[in-house]
């Protein structure tokens, strides 16, 4: 039997949890819950959701369907600010992802190997978070350097 919380009992639990940081005006959550990529998670109606889409879906913020992704305006993952909570989709977030980061994704040849022979030898040497270092360093996400890395040993 699954528990149903009313609109402004499931507001006042989440903003309980949660800290306001003057200065940007996110709720910072402060629970444990936390889901492995990093954004807080909680059960609602029944499953475990993150708490900006149980939010959403509670406070009737969109029409939210699976296709439906839920962000953050401000980027900050352990934000619950209703205010800061947006629906988009994935192309919207990647789109999102690679004006921030400045790359779009786009690597020449040259680039790729370099990517990867520095990739390689920071494996060989057993270095820890390998991938974000170099996203990093390079100004760009994990996941377009995975596919850039996946490219040039294609290549070779």
């Amino acid at each position: 039997m699954t528990k149903k919380y009313k609109t402004k009992d499931y507001f006042t639990k989440i903003k309980n949890k949660s800290v306001v940081d003057e200065t940007t005006g996110c709720w910072i959550w402060t629970a444990k819950s936390l889901h492995r990529q990093g954004y807080p998670f909680a059960r609602h109606g029944g499953h475990m959701r993150t708490v900006i889409r149980a939010l959403a879906i509670e406070l009737k913020l969109f029409s939210i369907d699976k296709q439906s992704r839920i962000t953050n305006t401000c980027e900050n993952k352990l934000c619950v600010n209703p205010e800061h909570i947006m629906c988009c989709t994935h192309t919207d977030i990647m789109y999102r992802r690679y004006d921030r980061y400045g790359t779009k994704g786009q690597f020449n040849d040259e680039q790729s190997l370099d990517f990867y022979n520095e990739y390689k030898a920071m494996k060989q040497e057993k270095i820890p978070r390998t991938i974000n270092i170099l996203a990093e360093k390079y100004n760009c996400s994990p996941s377009v350097l995975y596919r850039t890395i996946d490219r040039a040993k294609k290549e070779i």
